[in-house]
């Protein structure tokens, strides 16, 4: 699954089976627009459906159209496909322009796109080509934001297992797993200021021999290489902290321990704000270089989902927590 939709996913899930939120339905807008989509997208697959019928029944032995692409009847078919195709596109880009006001609108959106992500792939704009991706994450950024307005969303992820057994036990396992991420968490803050720490230092000296972070677009590859290797040169490190191939043995232990946790509590349905809290920390530690590389607009949008469901539950994504 695309990680953007995992991560909608994991915020439309929680406490979604609440009774209250049982006559939620009729006021939320992304309902009709959901219908809409529905309606229109049914409607494009029966006049595509229509075209591959009259190219069927006109073949000949060979399995060739033998019937004329002027045919009067096969135009007026390629037509309404083409105006059912229109009007599809048009319906997925409104309902991807309404932002649900209730967490089973929520659900309701993100469970349309886990069905079909090809969906997220139509243009908003087809003059700049931008796809319907970031109007999606925008919408639920957005109903996060509104569902969680007003509301208590302190999360503490050092719950004692006698308050975890209150819980339900989709909850319960996941203040278990929190416990042990959180024990991780620590090293991993920790291994991640160290490394910081140790990076900032590399820079000072390379600034001080005249030799500052470049991108070598001035130089030629023979000069950019040389020009590396003089930055590199002036690295302190410990050999024995690398594997043979250059991976760190430090990250490599801490990973080791994180991501069996991260998978296991991704894999649970969460029924409430702590135990969503719990998740959006993990998928935050895993997916840390969305708070370092803001190039990619995928990251970006990325970044801000994780965000607007940590903003949510009440605590800070793990990469911007001191160690």
């Amino acid at each position: 699954m695309n990680s953007l939709v995992s991560v909608a996913s994991l915020a439309s899930s929680t406490a979604i089976s609440a009774p209250a939120l049982a006559d939620e339905r009729a006021p939320d807008p992304i309902f009709a627009a959901i219908d809409k989509h529905h309606a229109a997208d049914d409607k494009f697959g029966e006049a595509i459906g229509l075209v591959s019928q009259f190219e069927e029944e006109h073949r000949d032995a060979a399995g060739h159209f033998s019937c004329s692409e002027d045919d009067p009847e096969y135009v007026r078919l390629e037509e309404l496909r083409d105006e059912a195709g229109d009007a599809s596109g048009d319906a997925t880009r409104k309902m991807f322009l309404t932002a649900p006001t209730t967490l089973v609108g929520l659900a309701a959106l993100v469970d349309v796109v886990e069905k079909n992500e090809e969906f997220l792939q139509i243009y908003m704009n087809k003059e700049d080509r931008t796809l319907c991706t970031g109007a999606f994450i925008r919408s639920v950024s957005t109903a996060i934001k509104t569902i969680s307005s007003g509301s208590s969303t302190a999360a503490d992820l050092s719950i004692s297992p006698a308050m975890a057994s209150t819980q339900t036990d989709s909850d319960a396992k996941l203040f278990r797993l929190g416990a042990r991420l959180e024990l991780v968490r620590k090293q991993w803050s920790a291994q991640r200021s160290a490394d910081k720490r140790k990076i900032d230092e590399w820079d000072a000296r390379c600034v001080a021999a005249c030799l500052p972070r470049a991108g070598g677009d001035d130089m030629s590859e023979e000069d950019w290489l040389s020009y590396r290797e003089k930055r590199e040169a002036l690295f302190v490190g410990d050999k024995d902290d690398v594997d043979t191939d250059g991976t760190s043995k430090v990250w490599t232990k801490i990973h080791g321990k994180m991501m069996p946790l991260v998978d296991k509590i991704l894999a649970i349905k969460a029924t409430s704000l702590s135990g969503l809290a719990i998740q959006a920390t993990a998928m935050s530690m895993s997916s840390a270089e969305w708070w370092e590389d803001l190039e990619e607009e995928s990251s970006k949008l990325e970044r801000q989902l994780v965000e607007s469901i940590c903003s949510a539950a009440g605590i800070v994504p793990a990469p911007l927590v001191e160690a």
